[in-house]
């Protein structure tokens, strides 16, 4: 994705995370942690699965990226209903 910023135009990588619902966990307590896979950093607790990792954008617009600390990959969470 390219981006301006300072007049400077940059390439950043985003990668879109596809989560699913766990339809066995009917109360929602169980949360798992997901890792950053380029440096395995912890990025952020959901429930369900991920069902895919892609790399790119959305084909939906969605507006809240996570940036990994480590090596500011950027991250985009859809959940399917």
């Amino acid at each position: 994705m390219k981006v301006k910023i300072k007049e400077a135009i940059h390439e950043l990588q985003v990668t879109h995370v596809t989560l699913s619902h766990d339809l066995d966990d009917i109360e929602c307590t169980k949360m798992y942690m997901f890792f950053c896979p380029r440096c395995q950093n912890p990025l952020v607790q959901y429930q369900g699965y991920v069902v895919s990792i892609m790399p790119g954008k959305s084909p939906i617009p969605l507006p809240v990226y996570i940036k990994c600390p480590n090596c500011k990959n950027l991250y985009s969470f859809n959940a399917l209903i």
